[in-house]
Formats: structure tokens, sequence, C-alpha cells
């Protein structure tokens, strides 16, 4: 997956929010959702709240890109236009997933039951954190989540960030954290 698919994305949801379509973090998802499947070249697969199964916890990311068998991105979304986000637990639960190993993601279409296809991340899974905060708002600083990111995974981690108020009103963008 592409650096270019998330900035492509997220400038979709950027008009969606200036649009005024946004109200609520699941509303955020599924504007995210349709830019991935907007932008995705046809072999990328966009699943949303899968339930992963990882050292005997139960995780459930906002989306999970996938290619093939191979996880492309994880993604958690926060949307607190009007506060401050909280976002340690979701850097966190990114990191702990991108050791993921075989899991069942998709269903069968013909019986409804899990597909015996298996994902697996890998040292090129994206570990993506999309936020629209208040402008002055911790999680919409990339050194601030730099510094809870584990070093393997820095070169690994990209931010959407959607700045809420402050003089510039709203701006959005998309960083690594290196």
């Amino acid at each position: 997956m592409e650096v270019d698919l998330l900035s492509q994305s997220w400038v979709e949801v950027e008009k969606d929010y200036k649009g005024g379509l946004l109200n609520s973090e699941r509303c955020l998802q599924a504007s995210m959702y349709r830019a991935f499947r907007l932008h995705a070249p046809g072999e990328l697969d966009t699943f949303v709240e899968p339930e992963l199964s990882l050292r005997s916890k139960k995780y459930r990311p906002d989306l999970v890109i996938c290619e093939d068998t191979r996880v492309s991105a994880i993604v958690e979304i926060k949307f607190v236009p009007h506060r401050f986000a909280r976002y340690k637990r979701d850097i966190d639960k990114l990191q702990e997933l991108a050791d993921m190993d075989d899991q069942p993601i998709s269903i069968d279409p013909a019986t409804g039951e899990w597909s015996s296809t298996t994902y697996r991340a890998d040292c090129c899974t994206k570990l993506v954190f999309a936020v629209v905060a208040r402008h002055d708002s911790a999680a919409l600083d990339s050194h601030s989540i730099s510094a809870r990111l584990k070093p393997e995974f820095k070169k690994r981690f990209f931010l959407l960030s959607g700045s809420i108020g402050g003089s510039h009103g709203s701006c959005f963008g998309c960083y690594p954290c290196t």
C-alpha cells in the first residue's frame, strides 16, 4: 500500500468534513472506507472492524486493508473535533497488531462462515492513526506520537490528521512519524 493512497483517501475525508458530512467516529470510518474503495487498486480489500485474536486478547481495529493475504495497513480512528483526542491506547493497539499472524477476516459469501483464507501482517504493514481533533490536541502532534512508538515501528507509522479550530480553521494532512 502506497502512502499516496493514504493521502488521496484523506483528501476525500477532508472534503466530507468541510462539507459538513462527518458528525461521528462511525461516519469518519464510513468516509475512509469509501475513500479507500474509491482510490484503491482492484487488488486491495478493506475490512471494517474485523475481530482479531492475538496472544489471547481480542482486538477490533477500525479498518484493515489487505492485498491478497497480506495486511497492507491497520487503521485506528478518532473523531473529536471539539475536544482533545485520547490516543495512547490506539497507538499501543496498532503496535500490538503489527505482529498479527494468520487471522480469518473475510467470510465465504456462499455460506456466511469464516473463509479459510487467512491474513497476516509483515514488516511492511503500515500502521495508521487517523484523527480529527481540536487543533491543540496532543493526538495531532507527530512528535508526541513518535515518542510513544517503539523504534521498529516508526518507519511504518503514519498520522492522518484533521486539525480543527485555531487560526487556520481546519487543516488536514498525512505525515510519517519518523
